[in-house]
């Protein structure tokens, strides 16, 4: 099959090279069996040997579950740890994956908290969240999240 082989789910050919963890987190994004959680805390027992970018995925595949789910208090946990995972990813991505993982990655860890804190009317909470994705140089509409919880605030 060449350098990669095929998700039965989908028609993604995965290089041979990626960890245990990606692996595991893509298959929870194609799961349709509600394996997905179990398939994850699989992979959180791993992390003794996950990369940098290995947490950042699993934190990201627990994130999209966990909102799925509508299991709020969990989902405020991983973004935490997606988030304070933040500083380290730039670096690790471009050590993994060359000039293509030295673009800005994006961070759901940041969005998903930050899309949380505004309904729950937390804005100047969300402002603060926002402005330091947008100092890290993250990837979102940063300016336009932070505008919109001003305004809020100012309303409220």
């Amino acid at each position: 099959l060449g350098s990669g082989f095929m998700d039965p789910n989908s028609d993604i050919i995965m290089p041979r090279n990626w960890s245990a963890t990606k692996f595991l987190c893509r298959m929870v994004q194609s799961d349709k069996h509600r394996l997905g959680e179990r398939i994850l805390k699989k992979a959180e027992e791993l992390i003794p040997s996950a990369t940098i970018g290995d947490l950042h995925f699993l934190y990201t595949a627990f994130i999209i579950l966990l909102k799925k789910k509508k299991d709020t208090a969990n989902m405020i946990r991983y973004c935490k740890k997606l988030i304070a995972l933040s500083p380290f990813s730039k670096e690790s991505f471009s050590l993994e994956y060359g000039d293509f993982g030295a673009k800005s990655p994006r961070n759901l860890g940041y969005e998903a908290y930050a899309i949380y804190l505004q309904k729950e009317h937390l804005f100047a909470e969300c402002v603060v969240v926002c402005e330091q994705a947008k100092a890290e140089g993250l990837k979102g509409e940063w300016d336009k999240r932070i505008v919109r919880a001003s305004r809020a605030m100012e309303r409220s």
